[in-house]
């Protein structure tokens, strides 16, 4: 079995003299028949390119859910340890990652990086303290809830304006400015363009850690026009919400590439570790609100637990893992495990 230690001590994460810059990239509801390297009949050419020359890991696994996958991703506990386990955490509704939980950015910061959160929070909004900056987040720009429109960017099943910048002033001082003068346009396009920002003006003399939790693909299928028959290719698919979500995950894939190409450019790059995950399964048909997706050949999807639900596309790229170029592990690996791998 290909280890939680071993895979610690071949990407060569150690906090040392030049701690390793850290580009956390979190699809949303991206199913394992979702990408080509899979075998799906959607195109995928920068994540099949960038999963080709980084190690691809074939057994990760996930919660059901969208905040539940994060929760533990960012504490390194399973559900049922923070009360997370009934449910998703919706807007309004009091439920919020356990304030006396410490977080991956907690520690982080602690060993003196920037921590920058561009994209879904979903941890609790019902207070400030719940929010990124009071959770060990230097900076914050995206949304609080759990799905937003792609062009409207209010909440999809509960309403309301959700697109916002946190951040703090040169006294310290905690602010928020509520982004609607950017309404119409393309969120992933706004989310992408943030990140590359960040990633070009971040202080080099701290390590970065860079945590990109993209909305695509998640529904509704959205996309800029041209975008479903650009990615399609020529691919005949009957289908219409198969054919839309060939859209969707094409934004996914120029936000990808767009990004890894600000990265290379950078002066940081030499000592970046990029990971890409998704939280968990699609949605295919017959469960919640059929999104097109496909976990072919795993057993049924998102909010369940079966595999796929739970066994998500996964790989870990950069030059900090160059010698494990075009390698595959089928040892399990669970989305709990990356906060001690990082800081192993």
């Amino acid at each position: 079995m290909f280890s939680l230690l071993c895979l610690a001590c071949l990407v060569g994460i150690t906090v040392g003299d030049k701690a390793p810059n850290v580009v956390f990239i979190i699809a949303d509801d991206l199913g394992w028949n979702d990408v080509s390297y899979h075998g799906s009949d959607l195109k995928s050419p920068v994540l099949d390119k960038l999963a080709s020359e980084g190690l691809r890991l074939e057994r990760h696994y996930t919660q059901p859910e969208c905040s539940t996958t994060r929760a533990s991703l960012l504490t390194s506990r399973y559900i049922v340890r923070t009360g997370l386990q009934a449910d998703v955490i919706l807007n309004g509704g009091g439920m919020a990652l356990p304030l006396n939980e410490t977080l991956m950015s907690d520690y982080l910061k602690q060993l003196g990086y920037s921590n920058y959160l561009i994209g879904k929070w979903h941890q609790g909004g019902n207070s400030w303290k719940e929010t990124p900056l009071f959770r060990g987040f230097d900076y914050f720009y995206g949304y609080l809830g759990g799905q937003i429109h792609y062009f409207g960017h209010y909440h999809t099943k509960f309403g309301g304006h959700d697109f916002r910048r946190n951040y703090r002033d040169e006294n310290g001082d905690f602010k928020e400015e509520i982004l609607k003068k950017e309404s119409g346009q393309y969120l992933t396009k706004l989310l992408t363009d943030e990140a590359i920002r960040v990633v070009e003006e971040h202080d080099q003399s701290k390590p970065m850690f860079l945590y990109f939790s993209v909305p695509n693909i998640h529904t509704p299928n959205l996309s800029p026009n041209g975008y479903v028959e650009k990615y399609l290719d020529g691919v005949d698919i009957s289908d219409f919400h198969r054919k839309q979500l060939a859209g969707n995950l094409g934004g996914l894939e120029e936000s990808i590439q767009n990004l890894t190409d600000a990265l290379k450019k950078s002066a940081m790059w030499e000592n970046t570790m990029v990971v890409f995950i998704s939280d968990n399964g699609g949605c295919p048909e017959g469960l919640m609100s059929y999104g097109g997706h496909s976990n072919y050949p795993l057993r049924s999807g998102k909010t369940t637990l079966f595999e796929g639900a739970l066994r998500t596309p996964a790989f870990v790229y950069g030059p900090l893992v160059d010698h494990l170029k075009g390698q595959e592990s089928d040892g399990t690996f669970h989305v709990s495990d990356w906060f001690p791998t990082l800081r192993s």
